[in-house]
């Protein structure tokens, strides 16, 4: 059975008005409007209004036969790359952020890919919050990436113990606004072999008392992730003409947009398949206009 019962009145109603007009539609999409008139219980205005509004887009996208829409098509695709690439060279960006730009952006965009090459995302803080810069610090270090290896003091392998001996910088862990006792709490989730002491030292050892598993487990420790959300990496503050602003490698706009103060109107990310997901389709067809453009 078809989702929709087309009932002999309401296939009498949009063929009236197509007639009405005097419009000429292909079949397919007559059984489109009928489906539509029947799901939305639309009123005969609604139905008019409808059928004038698919008619001009139906116009809009009509071509004479013989149309060489091929050449077309690729006029149409290489005058927006040729001034991509003339762009990419005036680009007055973040340095320390890696970015696709230009013709392989473009690639990029037009093949629909899922997993871009360098997502980032920009993003901009609520009226009350974008002049707060210890607010924005205090943000950008919670999303950002940190690891043991960026607040270590002092790292020593000692092979005669067998152990591996770090020491926290205290200061390190005050710059990045980050929590001892949460540190500590993910050390000793993911390491069970660990002794913590009072003043920043921590002493790993491995399960077995080996040169390669403790070599193994040096690098483990200093890998561990202690802050971020997940996707984003490497993160840039920025002072604008009147705001700070924070630019992200990787891309997260599902958890950017849960934390407090965020202008959410304003924040975006240039993964536009996460756009579609999170904003919806308009957000994701406007995302590529504006990247084009």
């Amino acid at each position: 059975m078809e989702e929709y019962n087309y009932v002999p009145e309401a296939i009498s109603k949009v063929l009236d008005v197509i007639v009405k007009n005097e419009i000429k539609f292909p079949p397919s999409y007559i059984k489109d409007l009928i489906r539509v008139y029947i799901k939305r219980e639309l009123t005969d205005d609604e139905l008019n209004e409808l059928v004038l509004k698919v008619d001009e887009a139906y116009e809009r996208a009509y071509i004479e036969a013989g149309e060489a829409v091929g050449t077309v098509a690729a006029q149409s695709v290489g005058e927006p790359g040729t001034q991509m690439t003339m762009r990419t060279f005036h680009y007055a960006g973040v340095a320390e952020l890696n970015v696709t730009l230009g013709l392989p952006r473009l690639i990029e965009i037009v093949d629909a890919r899922k997993k871009i090459s360098t997502p980032t995302m920009d993003i901009y803080f609520e009226e009350e919050y974008k002049n707060d810069e210890e607010f924005v610090r205090k943000l950008a270090n919670k999303i950002g990436k940190s690891t043991i290896n960026d607040i270590l003091s002092d790292f020593n392998l000692d092979y005669g113990g067998m152990q591996v001996i770090v020491t926290l910088d205290e200061r390190k862990i005050q710059d990045r606004r980050l929590d001892y006792d949460s540190i500590i709490a993910q050390v000793e989730k993911i390491f069970k072999k660990v002794e913590i002491e009072d003043d920043y030292k921590l002493t790993f050892r491995p399960r077995n008392p080996t040169i390669r598993e403790i070599r193994l487990l040096a690098d483990k420790v200093r890998d561990l992730q202690i802050s971020g959300t997940k996707g984003i990496g490497k993160v840039i503050i920025r002072k604008g003409d009147d705001e700070w602003i924070i630019h992200t490698e990787g891309s997260n706009l599902k958890a950017i947009f849960n934390e407090e103060g965020i202008d959410k109107a304003r924040s975006t990310t240039n993964d536009i398949h996460e756009i579609e997901t999170v904003l919806g389709i308009e957000a994701a067809r406007n995302a590529i206009v504006y990247e084009l453009n």
